[in-house]
């Protein structure tokens, strides 16, 4: 899931759960409305069980 600063979210882009091994998503710089997001600074959680990860993502345009 993509998140603003703000915490809002931005787009999920995968909710169900993926057979194990190595596995990529891409985000095209769109919202869930398809529209365009902004130049600026978002967040990316990935979650896997138990597990979270979130990293931060830059978009330029």
């Amino acid at each position: 899931t993509v998140y603003d600063l703000s915490g809002r979210i931005v787009r999920t882009l995968e909710n169900s759960e993926l057979r194990t091994g190595h596995h990529s998503i891409d985000w095209d710089g769109r919202g869930a409305n398809g529209e365009v997001v902004s130049t600026g600074l978002y967040l990316c959680r990935v979650q896997s069980g138990g597990v979270s990860e979130t990293t931060g993502l830059c978009l330029l345009r």
